[in-house]
């Protein structure tokens, strides 16, 4: 009996070892990899920041901090257990710096890649050029970047006087607009070049065009 009581004893030992070493190993909460930015993100949306980035396991939630220098941490921005976040708070002339800390049983523990948005010179408007034939006014939109954002494409107005109101009334992302005239008469037209967030730069000078008519 002694010695079966002995092998129940140890028995117990080694199960008690082994039940400590699962709940330390093979149980333990997992740890939160480091969150990164989904493909794209951050995005410049007009005068705001849409921040977003891949949900991990082991995360109860996620500390967002901001900043205006790539080598600085920041400010806390938010604290918040979604994958997303809209910063409303941006200044165009500024350059902003983004980072993302999972947060497991409320300790920070990984950290993002910096995502970051920099300061970027409104897209500008274009110079416009036309040539005309075969009862068709095509216009070409010349546009000299020197740092601003790049249009993605144009808008076309036009007007039949030159302070008088001007009507969208067409959009090419080419370089290119035809339109089609039917009657000899004046017309002026302007455009605009639109960024990827859907910027809209301000109004190019006006064209004149001489003995065409839209028939729109």
């Amino acid at each position: 009996m002694a010695k079966a009581s002995r092998g129940k004893t140890a028995f117990k030992a080694i199960l008690l070892i082994a039940l400590a070493v699962f709940a330390s190993v093979g149980f333990a909460e997992e740890k939160a990899a480091a969150p990164s930015w989904s493909p794209g993100f951050p995005m410049l949306m007009d005068a705001q920041v849409m921040l977003m980035w891949i949900r991990v396991t082991g995360a109860a939630s996620y500390n967002v901090y901001k900043s205006e220098k790539k080598d600085e941490l920041g400010n806390l921005l938010i604290k918040t257990i979604e994958n997303n976040y809209l910063d409303t708070d941006i200044q165009g002339d500024r350059s902003y710096f983004y980072t993302v800390k999972a947060v497991s049983n409320s300790v920070e523990v990984e950290t993002s890649a910096v995502g970051e948005i920099l300061k970027l010179r409104p897209v500008q408007a274009p110079e416009l050029a036309y040539w005309m034939g075969n009862n068709m006014v095509k216009l070409r939109f010349d546009n000299a970047h020197n740092g601003s954002a790049l249009p993605i494409f144009y808008k076309v107005y036009k007007s039949n006087s030159e302070d008088g109101i001007y009507q969208l009334v067409g959009t090419s992302q080419g370089d290119k607009y035809t339109d089609i005239y039917i009657e000899k008469t004046i017309v002026y037209y302007k455009a605009t070049a639109v960024d990827k967030n859907n910027v809209e730069s301000a109004m190019s000078k006006s064209l004149k065009v001489e003995e065409a008519r839209w028939i729109r």
